[in-house]
């Protein structure tokens, strides 16, 4: 999933004083009231669905649909800092900061700073994801943004220049992709079909590919997305070493 939504971190400064302790939290009361968290540190059980930097920590079964976003809570670790694929729908423990989301439009619950990830020892969830990969081609670094059908953003991304990286679209449904340079101005967009028989979906791995090239995003086919697949690859693999 990427995510998987893909925010940049956000810091927030002016939430008042933050807890020198941590304590439990009770997932479903920290979705519910997070103003009442906020500033805190807090330490709560989920199942982490990684498909980037940032994640999301939920409780299963996972969300089908935009309205459910809410119930789920985005995990931002700190930037630079580790990925963490190698947690992928296995229950954690997360330590924190919680803060409420920012926006209406914000899909998550809440969002906690985290300071610390604790795999537990519990058998993993395998739920199915849709996932998209995007890979920069061009000559600046690019923001990545996913909206699903309602206009709410669902994923985010931040490519560098020849940056790759992929994020859940299983619940945009019939979604759109938009590009912009790091001021925010639009560069491109292209639809997400909800659809699994198009030319740039890879049905054995579940995958949308897409390029950018010059802020143009456009579909990869499968018959061409060879060398796409071999470099994410080979950073999942470089990922898994460092993590193990």
């Amino acid at each position: 999933m990427s995510t998987a939504i893909r925010c940049k971190c956000l810091i927030y400064l002016s939430a008042g004083l933050i807890s020198s302790g941590s304590f439990a939290t009770d997932f479903n009361q920290l979705v519910a009231d997070p103003k009442l968290y906020t500033g805190k540190r807090v330490s709560v059980v989920g199942v982490a669905a990684v498909d980037g930097p940032h994640f999301v920590l939920y409780e299963p079964p996972r969300a089908s649909t935009m309205a459910g976003f809410g119930r789920e809570i985005l995990i931002s670790p700190p930037a630079p800092g580790p990925r963490y694929l190698h947690l992928n729908n296995h229950w954690v423990r997360i330590t924190g900061i919680a803060y409420p989301r920012q926006r209406p439009t914000d899909y998550y619950g809440c969002i906690i700073f985290l300071e610390r990830v604790d795999m537990l020892n519990k058998p993993p969830v395998n739920e199915p994801e849709i996932l998209a990969l995007f890979a920069n081609k061009g000559s600046i670094p690019v923001q990545v943004k996913l909206y699903g059908n309602d206009g709410a953003i669902a994923a985010e991304l931040e490519l560098g220049v020849h940056g790759i990286d992929e994020t859940s679209v299983e619940r945009l449904g019939d979604g759109t992709v938009r590009v912009f340079d790091l001021a925010g101005k639009l560069l491109s967009s292209a639809r997400v079909p909800s659809h699994r028989d198009a030319a740039n979906f890879d049905i054995p791995l579940g995958t949308f590919y897409y390029q950018i090239e010059d802020g143009k995003v456009r579909p990869v086919p499968v018959k061409d997305a060879g060398p796409l697949k071999k470099r994410w690859k080979e950073i999942q693999e470089q990922t898994q070493r460092r993590a193990s």
